[in-house]
């Protein structure tokens, strides 16, 4: 099985040392995925993220001993990984700490204790989505809606900023998705060399910022979609003040910080893995260019 490094490194089983140790334990299937997406690198990596292989055992041994809030078990398309998960993900769900589900099966296990089910949708435009994911974004999309119908508060999806979306678009988007009571972990776009998109840029970050305040306003309350104001698909205004610095933290399931996953250490920092201080949250307001924004 594959971990995460910094996850490895909590639990004792390397040596890296780490500014923001990871709140939550990220774990990756074995095998080689089916699909093909245009910004992943088929679980050798990950974003900026590297998975190295460890004794399953050892892995299973630790990781309830580990200071961790929540466990993400992380799968590849193949039939490997659902054999996988079906031998460890009970193993995971008694250690008694919240366990998610990132894959595209799994619904068995919501009845065995599973916290929470994530399918990851990443491309918000179907267009976009045939070309970068291959398949039906409709379907895809129909499915998760009825399944959030079925298991309230514990389906989720993922979606990634700057695949070629407006700012318009994917806040739009992200308003539906709350307010069917979906979770969202948010991403911002990174380049892995050896596929079919390591040469798209990074979304600018006044832009990630924009999306970043727009999705916590609409987390809050769905409706707010009508006071974000948009010029050709850029959010030029929004209620800043009923903004906070959670905004502009990692966004995803509680207890998950991802550190430096979509970024470097050095910064710019996309997602804060930890609580902004007052002076962060200040310059990220003023990173975010809103032309029109009202005070806070």
């Amino acid at each position: 099985m594959r971990a995460s490094a910094g996850t490895a490194a909590v639990m004792g089983l390397n040596n890296i040392e780490q500014i923001c140790p990871p709140t939550t334990a990220y774990l990756l299937t074995e095998g080689i995925c089916k699909r093909n997406c245009g910004f992943c690198g088929n679980n050798d990596r990950l974003a900026r993220i590297t998975w190295p292989r460890y004794n399953k055992g050892a892995l299973l041994e630790k990781i309830q001993a580990a200071p961790f809030q929540r466990i993400c078990l992380q799968t590849v398309e193949s039939q490997d990984s659902v054999a996988e998960v079906a031998k460890v993900l009970p193993n995971l769900i008694s250690t008694g700490k919240p366990v998610c589900l990132s894959s595209q099966f799994g619904e068995e296990y919501l009845a065995q204790g599973l916290d929470r089910w994530v399918i990851p949708l990443d491309v918000v435009v179907p267009s976009l989505y045939a070309k970068i994911k291959g398949g039906s974004f409709e379907n895809n999309l129909a499915r998760i809606k009825s399944l959030a119908k079925k298991y309230p508060g514990r389906i989720g999806t993922h979606v990634i900023a700057g695949l070629g979306e407006s700012e318009e678009e994917l806040l739009r988007f992200l308003a539906e998705l709350y307010s069917l009571g979906l979770s969202v972990g948010l991403f911002a776009f990174t380049p892995v060399p050896h596929t079919p998109l390591m040469t798209w840029p990074k979304p600018a970050l006044d832009s990630y910022r924009r999306v970043q305040i727009g999705n916590y306003l609409l987390w809050k309350d769905s409706n707010l979609l009508s006071e974000l104001v948009f010029i050709k698909g850029r959010l030029v205004d929004a209620p800043l003040a009923k903004l906070e610095s959670k905004a502009f933290e990692t966004w995803g399931c509680p207890g998950c910080n991802r550190p430096f996953y979509n970024e470097s250490p050095k910064g710019p920092i996309y997602n804060y893995p930890r609580t902004l201080s007052e002076a962060e949250f200040v310059k990220a307001i003023e990173e975010s260019k809103l032309l029109n924004s009202r005070s806070r």
